[in-house]
């Protein structure tokens, strides 16, 4: 009788030995890689926002004899100068999207932004 209570408090002992073993150490590992992730790609992205609106204005091509406010004819381009932060593209259709201007007959250009 003793030798029967005695393998079963062993089995007992196996079951919570098997429940705090090294299974839980390799979740607790998982759990925190994935809160390394969740946190790296967080990061990842305010910094990309923040690069995409540091951003100045990329040359455009030339359309037609004139370019925007602010840029100036550079061969077939029009680039932006040294004193523009204005934003400009390409005008498709009759009017600018919102947030934009006709500027040079061809071009939308940037409302509100402000020259250096």
């Amino acid at each position: 009788m003793f030798a029967a209570m005695a393998k079963r408090r062993d089995m007992k002992e196996m079951v919570m030995t098997d429940r705090n073993g090294p299974g839980d150490d390799l979740k607790s590992l998982l759990r925190l890689k994935n809160w390394l992730i969740a946190i790296n790609t967080i990061l990842l992205i305010v910094l990309m926002g923040i690069v995409f609106a540091w951003a100045g204005p990329l040359p455009q091509p030339k359309l037609g004899a004139t370019c925007p406010a602010g840029y100036e004819a550079s061969g077939n381009y029009c680039r932006p100068n040294a004193n523009t932060r204005c934003r400009a593209m390409p005008k498709i259709g009759a009017t600018c999207p919102n947030g934009y201007t006709a500027s040079g007959g061809a071009y939308c250009i940037e409302t509100g932004c402000q020259t250096r």
